[in-house]
């Protein structure tokens, strides 16, 4: 396989898949600079693909997905499946993990046969990579999903896994840029430091310690991604002044804790939403309930079933609500794990000063 084939990343959350997809960078015989990007791919128009599933109790159609699944009002035969995912990463045999495999193998079959539609895509010529939480046994969670993966028809050899911190933090610092460069030998290379941008901290902070005078110490970023099943931090340390053909990143400290948006947030919130206005938010679909947080966690109103959402009432009850799930964060993230944490013999509140940048769906 050429080393830097046709590439598809898929990030696998809970509530979203996110996929992107970059074209070979060494196609090219001429000298110079060329720049294969990352791109979106969007399946039924949207970008963020709900990682819904619901089983529908008909023949004909046993399961549906993605925008389907989203505009689906849950009926009296279909089962839905919100947060299965949770239930794929557990550890124990489970009547819930076996049932999230049978969902991840339909959902992987299903997506893969959306994929294989995107025109000039080249899905069989793929290196794909699937990023996943950064639990302590990672490599234990990847056996699974893998085995979904390739029962549900992808090619195990073009298979690989990362893990979703170290991919946020990547991302955020090359905005998806991929910058190739050869020269007039045979081969090329990949120009980190247009793949960054003049203006990236990594970059400015290496052009800073190269000043008369300054102290070389290396520059590290934190990254938060508050998702729906975890939550991800990342912490990268950086050597600016790093000779050779490397990004210079010397160390990723990583670690994804089960405290997500789902459980943590969304559930409580249709619970007291509902205890106060006698609703049941079971009964709405994926589309619409998505539509209710994002009016009332931007501090408006949402009408819907004869009652408005939203008041003065319900936002004490919501800015509680986020209030509650960020000391969570804190706790989990922070304070119970000073001393042995994110780095290996290594301490949080050691790392002064970083950079921390917020990624939330």
């Amino acid at each position: 396989m050429h080393p830097y084939p046709h590439t598809l990343s898929i990030d696998f959350g809970a509530s979203f898949t996110k996929i992107a997809y970059r074209s070979p960078c060494a196609v090219y015989t001429a000298p110079g600079r060329y720049d294969e990007s990352a791109e979106v791919i969007a399946l039924d128009a949207v970008i963020l693909v709900p990682t819904l599933a619901i089983q529908t109790g008909s023949d004909a159609q046993p399961w549906a997905f993605g925008q389907t699944a989203a505009g689906l009002n849950p009926g009296p035969k279909m089962r839905v499946f919100n947060n299965w995912k949770a239930g794929l990463f557990n550890r124990d045999n489970s009547p819930g993990a076996a049932s999230a495999s049978i969902i991840a193998q339909a959902y992987f079959r299903w997506l893969r046969q959306q994929l294989l539609e995107v025109p000039n895509l080249f899905l069989n010529d793929c290196k794909v990579r699937v990023m996943v939480p950064a639990f302590n046994d990672f490599k234990d969670l990847i056996k699974v999903l893998r085995q979904c993966f390739v029962h549900a028809g992808w090619d195990d050899e073009r298979l690989e896994f990362g893990t979703e911190p170290h991919a946020n933090a990547i991302g955020l610092l090359s905005g998806g840029r991929n910058v190739y460069i050869r020269g007039t030998k045979t081969g090329g290379n990949i120009d980190y430091g247009t793949t960054y941008g003049i203006n990236n901290p990594y970059i400015q902070s290496a052009r800073h310690q190269l000043l008369p005078g300054a102290q070389s110490k290396p520059f590290r970023i934190t990254i938060v991604d508050i998702g729906a099943f975890t939550t991800d931090i990342a912490i990268l340390t950086f050597n600016p002044l790093v000779v050779g053909n490397s990004d210079g990143l010397q160390e990723v400290a990583q670690k994804s804790f089960a405290l997500g948006t789902h459980s943590g947030l969304d559930e409580p919130l249709w619970v007291a939403l509902g205890t106060r206005h006698k609703l049941s938010f079971a009964n709405y679909n994926f589309t619409l309930r998505e539509q209710i947080k994002a009016a009332l966690f931007a501090g408006e109103t949402y009408s819907v079933g004869g009652v408005v959402l939203g008041d003065m009432i319900d936002q004490t009850a919501i800015e509680q609500l986020a209030t509650d799930f960020a000391k969570r964060i804190w706790a989990k993230a922070v304070v119970n794990n000073k001393g042995n944490n994110l780095r290996l013999g290594s301490r949080l509140d050691d790392i002064v000063p970083f950079t921390v940048k917020l990624v939330t769906f």
